[in-house]
């Protein structure tokens, strides 16, 4: 039983280290993620159809839509934590 709780910390501590190191750079991440959706929705494919570059290109184009979900993703987990750090009454009641 007591071999169960000393696992479950670890486990615990291991997903908090995760989330904080998450965490640590999420603004960095929604930095990237905003150029990645500028880029899909304004670059236009300038190289020729038989080039690496082309292929290259059109995949980023197709995956466009991953930078909007981990933008919306960080952003939630920033609304989390920072309602996580004040009471509701206070969230709600306003001087």
């Amino acid at each position: 039983m007591k071999e169960n709780i000393k696992e479950n910390k670890k486990t615990n501590t291991k997903a908090q280290n995760d989330l904080s190191l998450l965490f640590k750079y999420r603004k960095f991440l929604m930095g990237f993620a905003a150029l990645w959706i500028l880029m899909t929705h304004e670059w236009q494919i300038v190289t020729n159809e038989t080039s690496f570059f082309f292929v290259t290109e059109n995949f980023i184009k197709r995956i466009g839509f991953c930078g909007v979900d981990i933008f919306l993703l960080l952003s939630g987990m920033g609304l989390y934590y920072s309602l996580e750090k004040i009471r509701f009454q206070d969230f709600i009641i306003t001087d």
